[in-house]
């Protein structure tokens, strides 16, 4: 049992494949994808005045497939347009320590 195992002549030859196998034809390569979306995946923000004007379109009745050809956001930008207020509102903070007066007599 062990002859058989060392005996290499039921092994062919490993050759490299030459050009007229058929097995080894190379295929073609795909189409051409756009690179700069493969880079830089995601899209840009969209700004304040996108937004509002996705609402409003929303509102006037468009789609969001009409919105996103109009606008140039993506269906999830559109998403998230539609659910937050376009305005943020302002965070409450820390109470400030000054008076108004003492801010003022700082200022001047």
């Amino acid at each position: 049992m062990s002859s058989s195992l060392t005996s290499s002549s039921s092994i062919p030859p490993s050759t490299p494949p030459s050009s007229q196998d058929a097995q080894y034809i190379i295929p073609p390569s795909p189409p051409s994808l756009n690179l700069q979306r493969l880079r830089n995946p995601r899209a840009p923000d969209a700004t304040r005045d996108q937004r509002l004007q996705a609402q409003s379109l929303h509102v006037a009745g468009v789609k969001y497939q009409e919105i996103a050809v109009q606008t140039g956001l993506t269906f999830h930008q559109i998403h998230y347009a539609l659910k937050h207020p376009a305005i943020p509102t302002k965070r409450p903070g820390r109470k400030s320590k000054l008076t108004n007066d003492e801010v003022q007599s700082i200022i001047n």
